[in-house]
């Protein structure tokens, strides 16, 4: 490595990475490799990083540096054989004081090569995340029961003493110590991230596997142990000594000897021979006898060894026979064989093939349980709906509704660390990953935070949620309403709150019913506006309702308009169409898609020619028909062929927006794989004089 190779290096080793500096310093010495670049960057690099031999210890060396930025927690009771290191970001959480309601709190792995699981705690403001306090645990070597609910449970304390953050919603996924740290320091309402809940439910219902939760709807309060409640193992039972006369015989062979321990170690298991049903007794007049017991069945020699002079028992585990599955008269499962009865099959799954039909009709009914499948509604019930469960993920179970329904901000705030900074190094050292997060990443949220609370006049850098927001706002301001509104639906402008099923699920509670029902905003409404927790839900001076006569009485003259709003060929929102705005999907796109595939292939046979000059023919005359149908103004008739041709259009207007493009002198030139056009990637242009 030449001496003025390392000198650039070492000029830009604070700013650059490896990878930025590899083609500058090869432009001037070809000979040099990227190994050696990220070799000397590394090396020079530890300059500023490196504090101690010993990781954490070189990390909590380098945090006492940086005394202006953050505060190094003094952690208390922290249990024996744990490793830990925590951290408060000053700068942010003193300007966030008071003014934190919602928190997210989630851990991700593989940051360090000592594998310390890195935790973080973010404050929601203004809907976006900002880093509070970092925490870096492992408590591998750690016996304490509890350990990491204790050990969070400190650090947390830390974070509310020092800073003043009493949140009201706590966001997280399913992880029992961050949900027992949460109980503890704060009385605040645990909130399940909604995409985590689909996904393990979801999953599960997937899974064949037959063990779940015992079913026990009738748990005595404070007398049954949960072990979801605990991590690992059940807490150690106090056991008391028995009478000699009560006290049964043990079954658990003594200790084996440490010679011989191959032969010893031996497991038998007899499963009995399934037997068929006896037949049905015959009825008579005198009652049935009780059935004698099974006489005891004396111990046999045959499953004892001799080991070291000692008689010792084998381990024999008995599985109970179950009786053959007896499918209901009438056309047997696929793959049986009436004529075979060894193949008859005793398997049992977890949802057997004779209720699945049921199943279906019950989610058409709208049933939530039956006796037939007990494993799916133990599952439900044990892990979801019982006491202490449905109020860590229901929003009913609190006053106010938070504004928050994921913990997709923890998630890219992740994302951001290990993208943005940690793919550029394997596995890096705590020290190193200390210094990234407080002098890379933090001055981002540094910058992004003083254009929130500081007022200079202009809106830079607003949350990404805003462009949402409007892009879905103006969305229903367009959504047709099917007037008489129904009586269910009871829209309410004052309290900004309606009973259809859109609003339920909409990520800004909004709803057509409700943005029609108000004037047009202006643009300074989608830069200032915040969603408030409680009703009303959305505030702001523009945002002023219609006149009652006006809301109440909506007029649609023959350019289709309803209560003011221009509705010019807009689909009507049917009662089914209440899915979430934010994952809406075209489900008609595949049923026109296997039309058009149907209708395609009956053309067979056909030359090109042939084939194309039927498709004009018929686009042609149809559009004639259509010329006609505008005389009647039947709006029945304009639905229907938006909604039964909408993948036509689609691609019509793709492939005119391809021409528009192409012939234009300026802008950016059309890629192949652009999205806005391609269903038009084999479509033509035409020339400019055609």
């Amino acid at each position: 490595m030449p001496p003025e190779a390392n000198q650039m290096i070492e000029e830009q080793v604070e700013w650059l990475k490896p990878a930025m500096m590899v083609s500058r310093i090869q432009s001037v010495y070809p000979q040099v490799t990227a190994t050696q670049v990220h070799t000397a960057w590394q090396e020079l690099s530890k300059a500023h990083w490196l504090r101690d031999k010993h990781q954490i210890s070189s990390a909590t060396k380098l945090l006492n540096e940086f005394g202006d930025d953050v505060d190094v927690f003094q952690l208390q009771d922290v249990p024996e054989g744990t490793e830990m290191v925590a951290w408060g970001m000053k700068k942010i959480a003193q300007l966030l004081k008071g003014r934190v309601l919602e928190i997210g709190l989630n851990a991700t792995y593989n940051t360090n090569s000592r594998h310390l699981e890195l935790y973080t705690v973010l404050g929601e403001y203004d809907n976006a995340g900002f880093p509070l306090a970092y925490c870096l645990l492992s408590t591998a070597t750690a016996i304490d029961q509890g350990k990491r609910t204790k050990a969070l449970s400190v650090w947390a304390k830390c974070l509310r003493d020092v800073y003043g953050i009493h949140p009201i919603f706590a966001h997280i996924d399913k992880d029992m110590a961050e949900i027992g740290c949460l109980k503890e320091v704060w009385k605040t309402k645990i909130s399940l991230c909604w995409w985590h809940l689909r996904h393990a439910v979801r999953t599960r219902l997937e899974n064949c596997k037959l063990a779940t939760t015992p079913y026990n709807v009738e748990r005595p309060a404070g007398k049954k142990t949960d072990p979801g409640d605990y991590e690992g193992s059940l807490p150690e039972p106090d056991i008391q000594a028995a009478p000699p006369a009560s006290q049964p015989q043990s079954t658990v062979p003594p200790p084996l000897p440490s010679t011989d321990l191959d032969a010893a170690n031996i497991l038998r298991i007899k499963i009995p021979v399934v037997k068929q049903p006896p037949p049905p007794p015959v009825l008579s007049p005198n009652p049935p006898l009780s059935p004698m017991p099974n006489p005891p069945v004396a111990p046999s020699t045959a499953n004892t060894f001799t080991l070291g002079g000692d008689r010792v028992e084998r381990l024999t585990i008995r599985i109970p026979a179950t009786q053959p599955l007896v499918e209901p008269s009438g056309k047997p499962e696929d793959g049986v064989n009436d004529d075979d009865e060894t193949t008859t099959s005793t398997c049992h799954t977890f949802c057997s093939a004779l209720y699945r039909d049921t199943i279906i009709t019950m989610i058409e009914k709208h049933f939530c349980a039956h006796p037939l499948i007990p494993e799916v509604w133990a599952y439900l019930w044990e892990n979801w709906y019982r006491s202490g469960r449905w109020n860590l993920w229901a929003r009913s179970a609190h006053d106010e509704i938070p504004i928050l329904k994921t913990t997709m901000m923890v998630e890219s705030h992740w994302r951001r660390i290990k993208h943005d900074f940690l793919h550029y190094f394997h596995m890096p050292q705590c020290d190193l990953l200390v210094w990234i997060l407080v002098t890379k990443l933090a001055p981002c949220y540094y910058r992004k935070l003083d254009h929130l609370l500081i007022d200079t006049g202009r809106y830079r850098e607003l949350p990404c949620w805003r462009k949402d927001f409007k892009k879905m706002w103006q969305k229903l301001e367009k959504r047709e309403i099917t007037y008489p509104v129904s009586d269910a639906y009871r829209p309410d402008v004052k309290n900004w709150k309606c009973t259809c099923p859109s609003f339920v699920i909409s990520r800004f509670l909004v709803c057509k019913h409700l943005v029609q029902m108000v004037h047009a905003v202006p643009a300074i409404f989608f830069l200032e506006a915040k969603r408030h927790r409680t009703t009303p839900f959305w505030q702001h001076p523009t945002l002023k309702p219609l006149d009652d006569d006006e809301a109440l009485h909506p007029g649609s003259n023959e350019t289709g308009t309803v209560a003011g709003h221009r509705l010019e060929g807009v689909h009507t929102a049917t009662p089914g169409d209440i899915a979430d705005e934010d994952d809406e999907g075209d489900d008609d796109d595949n049923d026109d898609d296997i039309e058009e595939e149907a209708f395609v292939s009956s053309a067979g046979g056909l030359t090109f020619d042939e084939a194309m000059e039927d498709k004009i023919k018929l686009i042609t005359d149809f559009a004639d028909g259509l010329c006609y149908q505008v005389q009647f103004r039947d709006q029945r008739m304009l639905k229907g062929l938006e909604r039964n041709g909408a993948s036509f259009f689609r691609m019509a207007s793709a492939c005119l927006m391809k021409e528009r493009r192409m012939k234009m002198t300026r802008g950016a030139t059309l890629s192949t794989w652009e999205k806005s056009t391609s269903e038009a990637m084999f479509y033509r242009t035409r020339s400019a004089g055609t």
